[in-house]
């Protein structure tokens, strides 16, 4: 595992929820890009403590499976969801992951800028999804705001986004890229694996 990554999400765990304000229909919009439909097991890659686990499962009506460096943000998330049947947490470097359990779904919200190896996480994101499966990269900032976001404890354990272009090519050998596009509010990115 990337210790540096762990160490400073763990930092963050306890205060996290505090500092999400993206209103709840924001999110849910942002959601609906991939079309996550009602059965579709999906993983909730980098879900922290969980902050769209309960609206993924609102539009799939299953089983969610959160997973996070963080051994601390997962805490929270089981915390959190510890009554719900269809929540499931892993603490695991998602890179790394030794797991059979394949998904129709993955979003990633609010977290890609911290995978340093896009190309890594493309091939890793390919393994574990179904064949048509789809990647949601989500994020409610502006590339623009994430960049300031992060410029600053946070330039270690991140990277400063290329023009989207650019970004979606680290996907384009087991992926089509079905939507790319960002404005003064969001970034949405959906790839759909061959």
């Amino acid at each position: 595992m990337d210790n540096r990554v762990e160490t400073f999400f763990d930092g963050l765990a306890n205060t996290w929820d505090k500092s999400e304000t993206c209103p709840r229909e924001f999110k849910l919009s942002l959601l609906s890009e991939l079309g996550i439909a009602k059965g579709d097991k999906v993983l909730d890659l980098a879900c922290g403590t969980g902050v769209v686990t309960g609206l993924i499962h609102e539009l799939s009506d299953t089983e969610v499976v959160g997973v996070d460096i963080s051994n601390n943000m997962i805490e929270v998330a089981k915390e959190k969801y510890n009554d719900e049947e269809w929540a499931t947490f892993v603490h695991a470097d998602f890179l790394n992951w030794d797991t059979d359990i394949t998904f129709d779904d993955v979003v990633i919200y609010n977290a890609y800028p911290h995978f340093l190896e896009p190309m890594v996480l493309s091939k890793k994101l390919a393994s574990v999804l179904n064949k048509g499966g789809r990647v949601a990269i989500l994020h409610s900032l502006s590339r623009k705001d994430l960049c300031s976001h992060h410029s600053g404890r946070a330039i270690s354990v991140s990277r400063n986004l290329m023009e989207l272009s650019r970004e979606v090519d680290f996907f384009k050998n087991e992926f089509d890229v079905i939507t790319s596009k960002e404005d003064d509010k969001s970034i949405v990115i959906i790839l759909q694996k061959r």
